[in-house]
């Protein structure tokens, strides 16, 4: 693990020369130049290219110049062959390179690297750099690694070695930096392509990102020579790093994460789809962001409680309280001539009456009710009734409906609503944690 010993800062850096090219079905244009190559604390991969005079005859006008895919390969210095994917975040127009001298600015979204006199290989164990993973709010000692096994995997957790130096200036608001590193080794033995540990790590990125409450994310995976454990291959990822939050490290007892994480791999208990549960794990993180305004995180944690509700209802197939099409064909029309049989002026029957057209829909308290029901979540009538009315509050008044000095506790509320509503949905059945105790709870 020699090429990881400097964690503060990703250090990964290339230069050589490399070859861009633009293709669709029709043309390919090639450039060639000079390039390095620089994996940014922030997660950002930035390859800064000097272009040389195109080789091809072909000039595309600049209306098609979208219409082509784009790719990246070079050779460093040191022997790393370089290969990007064909999506990149920025990247030049091709007609804008047969300008010389150029240079410019790319930002792909995965790099690969591997060293040139090694053949496609495959590994039994690959590890990975990741941010923002602090192990609790107290950065004045060296926390303890954990493991657990999931999906063929036995994964280990290991604190960067300046841990205590990093997690006390994220602590202190520092921003994004290494905190961790994850060691994911195949259990039987079977060796295996990178890209794969590659994806394995993308999804084990959300159980950190709900069990935390903050935008974990990994910068890149590197795989070893078994003798002499040098790297010989490299996946760098554009990371999406999210925002790091205190809030999660305050609901004790801690969640089992080996159960979470199992929870979360098998999918017979789970009620999320995949896709759409990473964006609501995802919109969990920004709801817990310590920087924002307790008004904006009461706002996305009041949304993020209405989506998951119609998430449930959606895939447990929980329609109207009233059919839509009996309710506009039969009941609508009794209800509308009833009212209009009333001794009132005709502007206050319309308004009655406009008011009743979605009345066969349930409401989001009738909802909410169904949710916590069927999930069996820990949360009394009380407890719902308070949720209903911050979420009014929130959605209407853009504030809360406690005295300013108990907000922190409505917010609170809809967090762990929200982050208990999660874990049922992605087929956690253990102990949650509890509220904190100073809860002031209305009736």
């Amino acid at each position: 693990m020699e090429s990881m010993k400097a964690y503060g800062i990703p250090s990964i850096d290339y230069r050589g020369s490399a070859k861009l090219t633009y293709a669709n079905d029709e043309h390919k244009i090639e450039f060639e130049g000079d390039f390095e190559v620089k994996q940014l604390e922030t997660g950002m991969i930035a390859i800064q290219y000097a272009v040389s005079p195109s080789t091809s005859t072909f000039r595309i006008p600049s209306t098609l110049a979208r219409n082509f895919t784009l790719s990246f390969s070079g050779v460093d210095c040191e022997g790393w062959k370089l290969t990007t994917s064909e999506r990149f975040l920025s990247a030049p127009l091709p007609h804008m390179l047969f300008v010389t001298p150029t240079e410019c600015n790319l930002h792909p979204l995965q790099l690969g690297a591997r060293l040139q006199d090694v053949p496609v290989c495959k590994y039994d164990q690959a590890s990975f750099l990741v941010s923002t993973l602090l192990w609790s709010e107290h950065a004045n000692y060296e926390p303890a690694p954990f493991e657990l096994e999931i999906q063929g995997f036995q994964v280990r957790v290991e604190p960067v070695d300046d841990y205590m130096t990093v997690a006390a200036r994220i602590l202190n608001g520092g921003g994004v930096e290494p905190t961790a590193r994850v060691l994911v080794r195949s259990v039987d033995g079977k060796v295996l392509p990178l890209q794969n540990y590659a994806d394995f790590m993308d999804d084990m990125i959300y159980v950190f990102r709900l069990a935390l409450g903050a935008g974990v994310e990994w910068y890149y995976g590197e795989a070893f020579e078994p003798q002499t454990q040098l790297p010989t291959e490299r996946i760098h990822k554009f990371a999406m790093h999210g925002p790091f939050s205190k809030v999660c490290m305050d609901l004790t007892p801690k969640p089992d994460f080996s159960e979470l994480a199992r929870s979360f791999f098998d999918d017979s208990e789970r009620v999320l789809d995949w896709d759409v549960a990473k964006g609501l794990i995802n919109a969990f993180v920004y709801a817990c962001d310590d920087d924002l305004p307790l008004e904006q995180r009461g706002l996305l944690g009041s949304t993020l409680t209405e989506l998951l509700v119609a998430q449930f209802l959606k895939k447990k197939e929980i329609g109207d309280a009233i059919p839509e099409k009996e309710y506009r064909e039969s009941v609508f029309p009794i209800l509308k001539s009833a009212i209009n049989e009333v001794d009132l002026n005709q502007e206050w029957k319309q308004q009655i009456i406009n008011s009743l057209q979605g009345a066969y829909r349930r409401s989001f308290r009738q909802s909410l009710k169904l949710l916590v029901e069927s999930l069996n979540l820990p949360l009394n009538r009380e407890d719902l009734n308070r949720l209903v009315n911050i979420r009014n509050e929130l959605v209407h008044r853009v504030s809360y409906p406690s005295q300013f000095e108990d907000w922190s506790n409505d917010y609170m509320l809809m967090i762990w609503m929200d982050f208990i509503s999660l874990c049922r949905l992605m087929g956690y059945r253990s102990g949650f944690p509890n509220l904190p105790q100073d809860w002031k709870l209305e009736a």
